[in-house]
């Protein structure tokens, strides 16, 4: 299989997006985009230059009726689901299978490694010296923390 160069990888994303757009407009669904892919669509007019991945946010009633719209139950079910469509092929998600067929983070991932530590945690940082809460980062942080020293 052929390695990606970041500006296809840019592209595929650009199609994601789209496609999500498309959904949620004919949906009725909210949704923004967060993290590097704001930051690179205000300071850089599209994505950051080597950011390989996209962010995007959702309230939890509209995110959980995608399960509705694409007529399934489980994340795994979804996650097949949103592989068949072309735009989103070859495409890693930051989880693997475990020896029990379950999805769980996969903690050697960038994501993990860089974008939390330098991206997650720099705007919650940067929003406690605003004085502005951040509950869901905080509980998201904790969360990833709690994972890669080993908890739950």
């Amino acid at each position: 299989m052929k390695k990606m160069t970041i500006e296809e990888i840019h592209g595929v994303n650009l199609e994601i997006l789209k496609h999500i757009h498309q959904y949620c407009l004919q949906n009725g669904y909210r949704y923004n985009i967060g993290w590097g892919t704001l930051i690179g669509a205000v300071r850089h007019g599209g994505f950051i230059p080597w950011d390989d991945d996209s962010d995007i946010m959702m309230p939890r009633p509209d995110y959980e009726s995608a399960f509705d719209h694409y007529g399934v139950s489980s994340v795994p079910e979804l996650t097949q689901k949103i592989r068949s469509i072309p735009s989103f092929r070859g495409i890693e998600a930051p989880y693997c299978l475990d020896g029990e067929n379950l999805y769980v983070p996969d903690l050697a991932s960038r994501y993990f490694t860089e974008d939390v530590a330098y991206g997650t945690v720099r705007i919650q940082r940067l929003a406690r010296q605003a004085r502005v809460a951040t509950p869901t980062i905080d509980m998201f942080v904790e969360r990833i923390g709690n994972l890669v020293k080993g908890g739950k």
